[in-house]
């Protein structure tokens, strides 16, 4: 059977392939937010210059079978070795997670063949490969260890997990799974909040411009994080609250917004903040009023209700602090991270000296 590849490194490029994008992602084990034309293309507009795009397409025939949406970028060891590294579009600075690779469901083998030959035989400044959120119930790290394997580098990594909470037909059924302190803890703090004015929950995507929304998830934000004597997300990276302010715009007019915000009267109290897709709440980024006790507690059971009577299928709370999300009822699922390093004598050094799997000395 015949097979061709293609390498597109160009944004002009990248440009044209929104249309068999959308139609292949569809097609794949790998339709999330992160991997979305809109995303990546978003997140292109704050790619650094000293990264370039590595996409390769693979057919089969006249068919696209695979997308594998890479780039290049450097990377640091002992922070004196100066070296390449492969890397999943719209990794960084973004909060993205579930890096994968995009293949048709019924040719995946024969893609990742495909995908890893080219890798090989055009990638060989590149010494190592990262990859730091790759789920494992999706085959995602399955895919990408599979993939770097067969191009000929060494793969090692770390384990992670996701949360995401199934969502139910009605609330009463996902308020009856809850354990009965976290139910009465809500309860209480309801009854507290609402004492002093009335409380009602929501979505600001039709109540607000995308600028009005972002400021106010900023503000919120950094009230919960100078509460506690630290800085927020937004503080520590601007880079990432350039990005997600940028992607804010564009996902109001896409519909995505997902702004539930809990209001005391007409004060706004708390908010929990993310993007719909593909019948999921993705939550990015939150805050609360510290002053207010139980209102990020609150602000979270009602969002996931006003999930439920949208219809939505996931409540997607994703990576790290996995405590409270299971406490509201989130599965903790498995993934990696994952560090591949070419088969070659820099790479074995690295590799025997153990500066991976800890990352210690490796500085993306």
């Amino acid at each position: 059977m015949f097979y061709s590849a293609s390498i597109i490194s160009s944004r002009k490029e990248f440009k044209r392939l929104e249309p068999i994008w959308a139609s292949l992602i569809n097609d794949s084990d790998s339709n999330n937010l992160f991997l979305t034309f809109d995303w990546i293309d978003c997140w292109l507009d704050f790619l650094p210059t000293d990264c370039t795009l590595f996409i390769v397409l693979i057919h089969k025939q006249k068919q696209l079978i695979a997308i594998a949406p890479l780039y290049k970028a450097p990377v640091k060891i002992l922070k004196a070795i100066s070296a390449r590294v492969i890397r999943v579009l719209g990794d960084q600075d973004s909060s993205a997670e579930y890096q994968d690779l995009i293949l048709h469901r019924e040719h995946k083998e024969e893609a990742l063949k495909e995908i890893a030959s080219v890798i090989k035989n055009n990638a060989k400044e590149c010494l190592a490969a990262w990859s730091p959120f790759a789920d494992e119930s999706t085959g995602a790290a399955e895919r990408l260890e599979k993939v770097m394997t067969a191009a000929d580098y060494h793969v090692a990594s770390r384990s992670i997990a996701f949360y995401r909470l199934p969502l139910t037909d009605n609330a009463k059924i996902y308020e009856s799974r809850l354990k009965t302190k976290q139910r009465n803890n809500i309860r209480r703090y309801h009854k507290q909040l609402s004492g002093q004015a009335n409380l009602t929950l929501q979505n600001l995507q039709d109540l607000m411009s995308p600028e009005e929304i972002f400021t106010l998830l900023e503000n919120l934000h950094s009230q919960r994080w100078l509460s506690k004597g630290e800085t927020g997300a937004f503080e520590r990276n601007p880079k990432f609250k350039e990005f997600l302010k940028a992607y804010t715009t564009r996902a109001s007019k896409l519909g995505q917004i997902a702004a539930f915000c809990l209001f005391q009267g007409h004060k706004p109290i708390a908010i929990r903040f993310g993007f719909t897709y593909d019948n999921t709440m993705y939550e990015i980024q939150s805050g609360f009023d510290p002053s207010l006790n139980g209102a990020g507690l609150v602000a979270i059971d009602m969002a996931i209700k006003a999930a439920i009577s949208d219809h939505l299928k996931v409540y997607d709370f994703l990576a790290f602090e996995g405590e409270y999300k299971q406490r509201f009822g989130a599965i903790k699922q498995p993934g990696r991270r994952l560090f591949a390093i070419r088969k070659n004598l820099l790479g074995w050094l690295i590799t025997r000296a153990g500066l991976w799997p800890t990352g210690r000395y490796i500085q993306m």
